[in-house]
C-alpha cells in the first residue's frame, strides 16, 4: 500500500505502509491498518505460512478507528486488571 493519507474527524491519517514489521509473538498475529471504502481500519489478524508464503488466517478482527482509540484509551486500565506479580521459587506452593 502506498502513503495514502485520509482526514478522520479533523485528524490527518497517514497509512504509510501495510504492517509488515508489527508482527506479534510466535503466533505471528500481524496488526495493520488499511482501508475499505473510504474508511480506514485497524486489523488484527493472525497470518500463517503456506509453502513460505504469509497468508491471513480465519482468526482476527477489523476494528474502526473509533473502536481503535477507544481501545487505546482503555489499554491502561486492562494492562492494571492484568497486571502479573512475579514471586520467588521459593512462594509457589507446589
Amino acid at each position: 500500500m502506498k502513503n495514502v493519507i485520509y482526514t478522520y474527524m479533523r485528524i490527518r491519517i497517514n497509512i504509510k505502509g501495510k504492517g509488515d514489521n508489527m508482527v506479534i509473538g510466535k503466533r505471528n498475529i500481524k496488526i495493520a491498518p488499511s482501508e475499505f471504502k473510504g474508511k480506514i481500519y485497524i486489523g488484527i489478524r493472525q497470518w500463517y505460512e503456506d509453502n513460505g508464503v504469509m497468508k491471513p488466517g480465519k482468526q482476527g478482527i477489523n476494528l474502526t478507528m473509533d473502536e481503535w482509540n477507544e481501545f487505546l484509551e482503555k489499554l491502561p486500565e486492562i494492562q492494571k486488571e492484568i497486571e502479573v506479580e512475579k514471586i520467588s521459587e521459593e512462594e509457589i506452593p507446589f
